[in-house]
């Protein structure tokens, strides 16, 4: 099976490990050089730019979306929109079989991160090939930008007072 990712190395390693073959996209070739000296596949594009994802997803099996817009400030929620519907519309016309999406937790949430993550599975449940939704709490990991910013605030900030959308639930609800 080839395997198409989306993201950083943790996934590509663990796929990799499996004995399949590793495609990963990736916006700068030189942030990711890790990637290519592990020799996984690498293939330029950004999910904003339609033009850019001609052809990356043909002869994939399944992808793994994991794309966030947070890091780019303002408007984030209409990139990741846009990032949504461009991934996949690729897909879809090149044949990949399954999209593997992470999002977050929350129904009806008040936090515009929350509610665009929801959208992004709608969309991409519409566009594209089969989805496989995983709806998860804050996902913290050693190059996780969840842990970044939680040990950021924390190194800064003794005390803290806390916004309303982290009243979130951390179960989804039962529907």
């Amino acid at each position: 099976m080839r395997c198409y990712w989306i993201h950083r190395g943790r996934l590509a390693d663990a796929l990799g490990r499996s004995s399949m073959q590793v495609r990963c996209l990736v916006r700068d070739p030189l942030r990711a050089r890790r990637l290519e000296l592990a020799a996984y596949e690498l293939r330029q594009g950004d999910v904003t730019d339609p033009g850019s994802l001609e052809g990356v997803g043909s002869g994939v099996d399944v992808a793994y979306f994991l794309i966030h817009a947070m890091s780019g400030g303002r408007g984030f929620s209409e990139r990741e929109r846009q990032g949504a519907l461009n991934f996949a519309r690729m897909a879809r016309r090149d044949g990949v079989r399954r999209v593997i999406y992470l999002g977050g937790l929350g129904q009806d949430s008040v936090s515009e991160q929350l509610r665009s993550r929801e959208q992004t599975a709608r969309i991409l449940a519409a566009e594209g090939p089969p989805l496989t939704y995983f709806r998860a709490a804050m996902v913290v990991g050693a190059e996780s930008e969840s842990y970044r910013t939680l040990r950021y605030l924390v190194q800064r900030l003794p005390v803290m007072i806390a916004p309303a959308w982290l009243r979130t639930a951390t179960q989804p609800d039962q529907h």
